[in-house]
């Protein structure tokens, strides 16, 4: 039997499918499990120790050439957790034997052998909940609860580097701060990162803010918000360095962005910070484990109906540095006395 499970996004979406092939490779372990995914996004597949083969989209192909590649590959199993329909036509076309998808997207009607009645956005199911639900019903496995997710994601997600195993971790502790979403997520106003690398550096921990490369561009016009001793490292690493620099620190903090979920699944100690907008907040986005905190406003009771954007909302701006550093000294420094008379050089 050879699972393929078709990912071809960003990479906390891929990430938050991890936990699903590990369920899988619990319940069928005999059988081949591999994930097509895009080029970006690979680096994080590769180390998850229960998938057999990653394997990247190839660029540009038509529905004949993908079908003629996935035949090659000798797949007999599957699963559409990205909707796409070249992919979805490139599948049927090679004569894959079990071909499982949503109902919501018409042309899995006529592309897929099986379909589920499952509508993602709607569903109330945080996002790696959602993918483990859709492979356990195409799969025809056992379901566990959240609860069980939640509590063994670390271990579901198998991913070959954590904070255990690095080697690189220093007796100065370090806070890794990532700003930037690229335009994915509700962000976190920039002053408050800021106001937190303040709090740290008063307290005897280093900030490092990071991001990418086209992340520096936009954070130049607020580096002056930010004490010079701040190690920024915009665009330095790779992503195969940047998660092992994740490792590395003592804490991650950044708004809903693939490498919080990243952070989540090494067992990194985390803090996500959300809106309290549905589709956008912590029940459908927050990081998972016991190691991570989720942190979201409190002025509202009900989901957000607000129209802003993700670089300036609301409710983002009432979460304070204040909240956050204290959160932070829970998570690594809890016997810490804390000095919060903040004095900022703005």
């Amino acid at each position: 039997m050879h699972v393929m499970l078709s990912r071809v996004e960003a990479i906390g979406d891929v990430t938050l499918t991890l936990a699903a092939v590990g369920w899988l490779k619990r319940c069928l372990p005999d059988c081949k499990v591999s994930m097509l995914v895009s080029s970006y996004s690979a680096p994080v597949a590769n180390v998850s120790k229960y998938i057999d083969e990653v394997v990247l989209l190839p660029p540009k192909m038509e529905v004949h050439e993908l079908s003629s590649f996935f035949k090659s590959l000798v797949i007999t199993h599957f699963v559409h957790i990205t909707a796409n329909k070249l992919i979805s036509n490139a599948a049927k076309a090679a004569k894959i034997p079990h071909r499982y998808g949503i109902i919501g997207r018409f042309y899995h009607w006529f592309t897929c052998t099986k379909l589920h009645l499952m509508r993602r956005g709607h569903s109330g199911f945080h996002e790696s909940y959602f993918n483990l639900l859709l492979v356990a019903r195409s799969m025809g496995i056992a379901e566990p609860t959240f609860e069980y997710l939640n509590a063994h994601y670390h271990d579901l997600v198998g991913f070959t580097v954590s904070p255990e195993n690095s080697k690189s971790k220093t007796s100065t502790k370090k806070v890794l701060l990532h700003p930037f979403s690229r335009g994915n997520g509700r962000e976190w106003p920039l002053p408050h990162y800021a106001e937190l690398a303040y709090l740290l550096i008063q307290n005897g921990i280093s900030p490092v803010i990071g991001g990418t490369l086209a992340d520096s561009s936009e954070f130049e016009k607020s580096k002056h918000l930010f004490p010079d001793s701040c190690e920024f490292i915009f665009g330095r690493d790779v992503l195969e360095k940047y998660i092992e620099r994740i490792a590395q620190v003592d804490c991650f903090i950044s708004s809903s962005t693939g490498p919080l979920h990243i952070a989540s699944a090494i067992g990194q100690k985390c803090i996500g910070i959300f809106p309290p907008k549905k589709a956008l907040d912590i029940a459908r986005w927050g990081a998972m484990g016991g190691s991570s905190r989720n942190m979201v406003c409190n002025a509202r009771t009900d989901s957000c109906k607000s129209n802003c954007s993700n670089q300036h909302c609301d409710c983002m701006h009432l979460v304070s540095a204040s909240l956050v550093f204290d959160e932070v000294l829970r998570l690594i420094l809890p016997n810490k006395k804390i000095n919060s008379s903040l004095q900022l050089a703005l």
